[in-house]
């Protein structure tokens, strides 16, 4: 008789797995890494992931600004098509202005050369981001990398 083993529980994932970055990010305590972004992704309310989606985005404009794109999105499969992303046309055609079709191509531009690109300012930089930390998420929770 075989003994019956127990289902594997799924690894919990931190927001650290998803954008490693972010431990770098400083807290309250400018000495110390903000300790948000060591908790479970699953923690935040799916009410609230829009809105730490937006936060996300804008801390890595802020936070690394010499990074390629695809740096800072490592969770993303290169093949995404990014015209396949929910965001608006005006963004997607940002994206094809620049001949960025999937997410393997965001290797090729630094987030400060995408924002002082013509017709790209915070706002629809953040949009853009705020739509690839999404996905990032869905990559990393259904298990996907990059690598």
């Amino acid at each position: 008789m075989t003994e019956a083993t127990a289902p594997e529980t799924p690894p919990t994932l931190l927001w650290t797995d998803a954008f490693p970055w972010l431990g770098t990010v400083p807290g309250l305590d400018a000495n110390q890494p903000d300790p948000r972004w060591a908790a479970p992704i699953a923690d935040t309310p799916d009410s609230k992931l829009n809105e730490v989606a937006h936060e996300v985005a804008l801390l890595a404009i802020r936070y690394r600004p010499d990074s390629h794109v695809a740096s800072v999105f490592p969770r993303l499969p290169a093949e995404l098509n990014l015209q396949n992303v929910d965001i608006p046309a005006r963004h997607k055609n940002v994206l094809r202005r620049h001949e960025l079709a999937t997410a393997g191509d965001l290797a090729k531009i630094t987030v400060t050369e995408f924002l002082e690109s013509w017709s790209v300012g915070p706002r629809v930089l953040q949009g853009i981001f705020a739509a690839l930390v999404e996905e990032s998420l869905a990559s990393t929770m259904s298990g996907a990398t990059s690598e």
